[in-house]
């Protein structure tokens, strides 16, 4: 299944519009979503997380975090726990947005997740808000992520994640819009290791340190797609964080301090 694909399903089970959270940064009214599809790539559901259900701060930050299990939802909207379960286990499921302002230049969107699969195996496909704000030139990215895998009680022995075909990784940090939106860049695509276990097993990917994104950046969103296994779970965090290169911050610092004279 296609990552392109996926976000156009949810936006099928709830309309993403942007509101306006302060004058440096716009946050998806949709900030956390999870598409669920089945191993032929026929997609069966998700779920949308909106921006109400969070804690917008005074400060533009936002936080949202999963209060309970909760079934995702059939293509009827009808909650179905054999398409899979978003889960509060290893950590739980959340997201924070910092914007830039308030002292701050870098943008950062951090996601935790925790999925229970289906009744069969299943490839799920988890993406963040899309945060807008002022152009970064000569931006460069930072991209941190673990996943972890557990063979869950009742499900068949051993558990499974893989990526999906075309893609050999599983994490994909995007600048300039959402997959699908014609104008978004893939930075980074991370953590191309399977991994399969009879217990649980964690493995991490990153990039190394800040790497130049090659372009100038209005907006930044993160994602995570694999397939799993049935009844196990798959949980893990994903920090996308976005700078201006050191020469750039430099001169930004060296400007408010001729204002300040």
């Amino acid at each position: 299944m296609s990552l392109v694909k996926a976000s156009r399903i949810v936006c099928a089970l709830a309309a993403t519009v942007v509101l306006a959270t302060a004058a440096s940064a716009d946050i998806s009214s949709t900030v956390f979503q999870i598409v669920a599809c089945n191993t032929a790539g026929q997609c069966i559901g998700g779920l949308p997380i909106d921006i109400g259900a969070g804690t917008l701060n005074a400060d533009g930050s936002y936080y949202w975090q999963l209060g309970a299990d909760t079934n995702l939802l059939n293509m009827s909207g009808i909650p179905d726990e054999d398409i899979g379960i978003l889960s509060t286990e290893q950590g739980g499921t959340s997201i924070t947005i910092i914007p830039p302002g308030q002292g701050r230049s870098d943008p950062q969107v951090i996601v935790n997740f925790s999925v229970i699969g289906g009744s069969t195996a299943g490839v799920f496909t988890i993406t963040s808000a899309l945060v807008s704000f002022p152009t970064i030139s000569s931006a460069t990215g930072k991209v941190d992520v673990g996943i972890n895998l557990t063979d869950r009680p009742g499900s068949t022995t051993g558990a499974s994640l893989d990526s999906v075909a075309p893609h050999i990784g599983k994490s994909f940090s995007w600048v300039n819009g959402l997959p699908g939106d014609g104008g978004a860049t893939m930075f980074r695509e991370l953590f191309a290791s399977n991994m399969y276990t009879t217990g649980s097993i964690s493995q991490s990917d990153a990039t190394a340190g800040f790497e130049a994104i090659g372009t100038s950046v209005s907006s930044m969103s993160g994602q995570i797609e694999f397939a799993l296994s049935a009844r196990d779970l798959a949980s893990g965090s994903s920090t996308f964080l976005v700078t201006p290169e050191p020469a750039s911050l430099l001169m930004l610092l060296g400007l408010a301090l001729l204002r300040r004279r």
